[in-house]
């Protein structure tokens, strides 16, 4: 999260407080555990996350919870014939949903317990840890990609939520001569240690 307080004008840090705390748990939680050539794809979320600290965040988890239940896990690949018989719509059905997909399988212990507990930021944290693990688990390179895309999608909709009301980033102006400078320095000095370096300030 350290380019979105850059892009912002923040001090270093990975909590920008222009970042939503659910939107950052999540995103925070899905790069820890994606490949590094996925995980590029969040730095263009990175715009999109300032100004998302905005009170919407009981929204955002109501959103999370719908995703995983009618889309991320009822959709999966190998899922056709599990799907519940639980009705698409109300946030406690999809909370029924969701406990009928984990009930049985006592590696979702965590998430369910997240789930109870009402800490919508610890239930964001393990939900991304569940898509990983999907991942991981996955049988083979498209099922993998599949949740991957799933994962960057969900954050997708994250970001929607209130985006209607947000004005577009302003980037400070210095800051977008340091990305220019840094751009440079590194076309300039090719793979070099100094480079890499100079560019850690750029990473998620």
């Amino acid at each position: 999260m350290s380019l979105v307080a850059f892009l912002a004008g923040e001090d270093h840090s990975d909590a920008p407080r222009t970042a939503s705390p659910l939107i950052q748990t999540f995103a925070v939680s899905i790069n820890d555990h994606m490949p590094h050539r996925v995980r590029q794809r969040l730095k263009a979320f990175a715009p999109r996350i300032i100004g998302t600290n905005d009170g919407l965040d009981e929204e955002r988890a109501r959103l999370l919870r719908q995703l995983l239940a009618e889309e991320v896990l009822a959709r999966a690949p190998g899922q056709d014939t599990l799907q519940p018989a639980v009705p698409a719509t109300g946030g406690f059905l999809n909370l029924r949903r969701l406990w009928r997909w984990f009930g049985k399988d006592a590696q979702h212990h965590l998430f369910e317990v997240a789930l109870s507990s009402g800490d919508d930021r610890s239930m964001a944290s393990e939900a991304a840890r569940l898509i990983a693990r999907r991942a991981r688990n996955a049988v083979d390179a498209r099922e993998q990609e599949w949740y991957w895309n799933a994962a960057i999608g969900v954050l997708d909709r994250l970001c929607d939520v209130g985006a209607q009301w947000r004005q577009a980033p302003g980037i400070p102006a210095e800051r977008l001569a340091q990305l220019e400078a840094l751009s440079a320095q590194h076309q300039d000095r090719g793979r070099r240690k100094e480079a890499r370096s100079a560019l850690d300030l750029l990473h998620w």
